[in-house]
């Protein structure tokens, strides 16, 4: 399915955030940099990476990270 921005999405560039705007773009230490272009049902300061396949995602799990923004 689309995000929220109109586009699919993309593994290791498309991240879900409730408490950015959709375009912005962030860099989670460890990981890379990372474009917001979703919403979705997390409070806060949540960030949702998109992987692209289920079994990453559980591999990955829920993790502690530094989050800049880049712009």
């Amino acid at each position: 399915n689309p995000c929220a921005n109109g586009n699919y999405p993309t593994a290791g560039y498309t991240v879900a955030c409730n408490s950015l705007p959709l375009g912005t773009r962030i860099y989670i230490e460890g990981y890379g940099e990372y474009t917001v272009e979703d919403r979705g049902g997390m409070a806060d300061n949540v960030i949702d990476i998109y992987m692209g396949d289920y079994d990453s995602c559980i591999q990955f799990g829920r993790r502690t990270a530094t989050v800049s923004i880049i712009d």
